[in-house]
């Protein structure tokens, strides 16, 4: 079976989106509406694909033939240059295409791949798909039916119809030439402006029987408008939401038996007693993140210090608690917190500036963490000689790992990082090109961390020192809870912990706040170190109940409004 999309078309409607790219070229959450269609289409029944462009046609063209390079089907491209003349003109300029069985498609229309098996089904000769389940406007296409449920009409502006149309039809082999000769004569009984719906009109009213495939219930979208694609994109995303909502709650459920799991072993009244030998050393013990997130602030300060703007200290403060909020409670972690961040100064300094500031300081982050692992696993494995093989083994080559990974970045980002990254991407294929605007703005992102760590050598290592005193008293605060629950717990100990609690958090980074995991983790190595395991999970829980002070002082500073608009954005 081949199939053949129409795309040659200017799309109007969609005002500036199609000023400089043919509407099959918009991109609807993320990817151009072409690609979803071939996407649709990535079926085994098809066996070639034909694609006819018109309105800025290089652009598809070039577009197509990248695609064509990785895509698993033959595709092939015609060009109309009478494109402004309806879509039976397009369709026209590959009659010599269809000849053999053929389905025909609308490229700004987005369809599920599993609409393709029950439209399959119903291909019984000429087949036109149609729903019965929405509400059909005067711009809709809409289909009246015979006596004998075939294809009676097919109009816009029928009064008195059944169903509407979606903008794809389906052709057996014995019936290509009739559709070509159709083709021909409803272009010169019609002329310009004609559309494609018109050939199957002018077939059923010279008695060939064209059947109706009923994909109700299954959802699509046709993207005719600026309102069309928001719509569009709004279903799309809630439907991956709802996906990735359901994962989240699987792997959430998996923490949470496992941290159940954990506390029946260990027994609930051995880790209570924990906790009360800790008892009021825990108001003392969370004082220390003030201290070590007020670090971070006047770290994060040192970036932004040159660019002159009148930033409050209590302000960068909010904005960085805001951004570890974020990072607490979606799933993408630093990658939807950052931005987060970013997005609280808009109005203070340019983005590009904030950006900037934003990456070096997480660079920043990864540093001081880096070298507490090593200093953590050093001291482990010199002082602690009875470690296991799979730690002894397992922490030195994460670490080396994690190590040549942040120092390649670090690098990278004297170079140039964000340029080189956008040349990768286009090597791989995952972005074909970048607007000049986009690389203008990654330029200026280059620029800004280029020249911090060139003429602002002392504020790099007055910010690398305040990462690495918060991470050490972060090191503080496990051995603080650990002494208190136990005399024994030693510092080299919560170094270790220390070391392992990031690796674990990375590793196991799809179960939320790695919730069941990171307690099992630290009640083993208790364990295998002689201490009473129910240390591991007492520690964790304070450190969890010094989470959510924060996360809920973050959202405190965040507002109902920001809290929205971020939170929409990571879902």
């Amino acid at each position: 079976m081949k199939a053949l999309i129409l795309a040659a078309g200017r799309g109007d409607r969609l005002g500036t989106f199609t000023r400089d790219r043919p509407k099959a070229m918009v991109h609807v959450v993320g990817k151009p509406l072409i690609d979803h269609v071939l996407n649709f289409l990535d079926q085994p029944e098809i066996e070639e694909i034909g694609i006819i462009g018109g309105y800025k046609y290089e652009a598809l063209r070039f577009h197509i033939e990248e695609k064509a390079k990785s895509f698993k089907k033959k595709i092939k491209i015609f060009y109309n240059p009478d494109f402004h003349e309806g879509s039976v003109r397009t369709v026209m300029a590959a009659l010599d295409f269809l000849d053999t069985d053929f389905v025909l498609l609308n490229a700004d229309h987005i369809y599920p791949k599993k609409m393709f098996r029950p439209y399959q089904a119903q291909m019984k000769g000429i087949t036109v798909a149609c729903d019965y389940d929405r509400k059909l406007v005067p711009d809709d296409m809409k289909v009246k039916k015979d006596k004998n449920g075939f294809l009676k009409k097919i109009q816009k502006t029928l009064k008195d119809f059944d169903c509407g149309y979606i903008g794809s039809t389906f052709v057996p082999k014995e019936k290509a030439a009739a559709y070509r000769e159709a083709a021909v004569a409803t272009y010169e009984v019609y002329g310009k402006n004609s559309n494609v719906e018109a050939i199957i009109g002018h077939m059923a009213a010279n008695d060939h029987k064209v059947g109706i495939a009923d994909l109700s219930h299954i959802g699509w979208h046709e993207v005719d408008s600026p309102e069309d694609r928001k719509v569009a994109e709004e279903k799309i995303w809630h439907w991956r939401t709802i996906v990735k909502r359901y994962v989240r709650y699987i792997f959430g459920g998996i923490g949470i038996f496992m941290f159940g799991a954990l506390v029946h072993k260990l027994g609930i009244q051995n880790i209570l007693n924990q906790l009360k030998q800790v008892g009021l050393w825990t108001i003392p013990i969370l004082s220390l993140s003030l201290i070590w997130y007020l670090g971070y602030t006047i770290a994060w300060y040192q970036f932004l210090k040159p660019f002159g703007a009148k930033i409050k200290f209590f302000e960068l403060f909010k904005a960085k608690i805001i951004g570890e909020a974020v990072n607490a409670i979606t799933p993408l972690n630093f990658v939807a917190g950052d931005p987060a961040r970013a997005y609280m100064l808009r109005h203070k300094l340019p983005m590009t500036g904030v950006a900037a500031s934003v990456v070096v300081d997480r660079t920043l982050h990864s540093i001081s963490t880096l070298i507490v692992i090593l200093i953590g696993v050093a001291s482990a494995l010199i002082e602690l000689d009875f470690l296991p093989n799979n730690m002894k083994y397992g922490l030195p080559i994460i670490t080396s790992v994690a190590l040549i990974f942040v120092g390649f970045v670090f690098i990278h980002q004297h170079k140039g990082l964000f340029i080189f990254l956008a040349e990768i991407a286009q090597r791989l294929r995952i972005k074909k090109n970048f607007s000049t605007g986009t690389l203008q703005k990654l330029e200026e992102v280059d620029g800004h961390i280029q020249e911090f760590y060139k003429r602002n050598k002392k504020g790099f290592f007055i910010a690398l020192f305040c990462h690495i005193f918060g991470r050490f008293l972060g090191i503080v605060e496990v051995f603080l809870i650990g002494y208190a629950a136990n005399r024994a717990f030693s510092f080299q100990v919560a170094l270790l912990l220390g070391a392992a609690a990031p690796i674990i958090n990375f590793t196991f980074s799809f179960i939320p706040g790695s919730l069941g995991v990171i307690e099992s983790a630290f009640s083993g190595i208790l364990y295998f170190l002689k201490y009473p395991p129910s240390i591991g999970i007492t520690i964790q829980i304070i450190k969890r109940l010094r989470g959510f002070i924060w996360v809920a002082m973050g959202l405190v500073f965040l507002g109902v409004h920001d809290r929205k608009k971020i939170l929409q954005q990571n879902p």
